[in-house]
């Protein structure tokens, strides 16, 4: 491991978009653009961008750029407003990179530690930043949206179906992917979406049926 100074962080928006005149042989995968692709059937496919948080540190005389987002995503949730300037304010001075130059990656132990600093200065709204002195009215209107946000998805998920999911097969597309089965009717989890067995049962939202009434295309909560 190697220490690098921290310089700047961006969040760059992701999207999902709908395209047509997509041939059924056509199958998923992801570009190297860092796109995924998902054929939908019927001449239908989905475009997803995933958001990024690109951190740019210092190494040497180098500057890298290493997307960050898919770590805090998976333990913090969606990156809204509030999250963002949480990290965007406590980021560290420095942080351990592993890997080698082109392909380096944040430490997990950096990374644990900002992800704690970060959640605290959302919990208290008067945290002193390590960049800044004071919040914005802004800021703490995007705060109490935030925590109300928090109070609706805790009720969604606590109304939500829960299902527990194994690994399957799609002989369509070759590919493996996470699914569960309840009253006759099989459930999907959105490739995009991760999933561990060690979290058992996890609450799921409907997104749309691939085959009516027999399988359902759902994602995570």
């Amino acid at each position: 491991m190697q220490s690098a100074k921290c310089v700047s962080l961006k969040y760059l928006q992701g999207s999902f978009d709908l395209v047509q005149g997509v041939k059924q042989y056509q199958g998923d995968g992801k570009s190297p653009d860092g796109s995924y692709f998902r054929n939908r059937g019927y001449g239908w496919g989905e475009i997803i961008v995933p958001s990024q948080l690109v951190l740019t540190v210092q190494n040497g005389k180098k500057k890298e750029k290493i997307d960050i987002a898919l770590f805090f995503k998976q333990r913090w949730g969606k990156l809204v407003g509030s999250r963002r300037n949480a990290l965007t304010t406590t980021m560290p001075g420095a942080v351990l990179l592993t890997g080698k130059p082109g392909k380096y990656t944040v430490s997990i132990r950096s990374l644990q530690t900002w992800l704690k600093k970060a959640q605290q200065a959302c919990v208290n709204p008067h945290a002193k930043s390590t960049t800044t002195e004071n919040r914005t009215h802004r800021e703490e209107r995007e705060e109490r949206a935030f925590q109300k946000e928090l109070r609706l998805l805790e009720e969604r998920r606590a109304n939500a179906m829960k299902l527990v999911f194994q690994k399957g097969f799609n002989p369509k597309y070759g590919n493996e992917q996470w699914e569960a089965r309840s009253e006759g009717r099989k459930y999907i989890l959105e490739r995009t979406d991760n999933y561990s067995p060690s979290e058992g049962t996890i609450p799921i939202e409907i997104m749309f049926d691939l085959i009516p009434d027999r399988v359902t295309l759902v994602r995570r909560i």
